[in-house]
């Protein structure tokens, strides 16, 4: 499965962690407001993880302007 995924365009992969980021996120701020309410952990976690996120796309649009310029 690894193999797959790894053969994957980069827009894909970009869009598979997007939508695992979302889903994760959503998870950990369900627990979050179950068990400990009164804490934010759930929301600074979802937050690294979208700075993450961020992070991909970046070297995902200066690895597609430079192979587009090299073509």
């Amino acid at each position: 499965m690894e193999e797959k995924i790894k053969r994957l365009p980069a827009k894909a992969q970009l869009q598979r962690r997007a939508l695992r980021i979302v889903l994760l996120s959503a998870l950990m701020l369900i627990i979050n407001h179950q068990f400990t309410p009164g804490m934010n952990w759930g929301l600074w976690a979802a937050v690294g993880l979208c700075a993450s996120f961020i992070f991909d796309l970046i070297d995902y649009i200066i690895i597609k302007r430079n192979t587009t310029e090299e073509e």
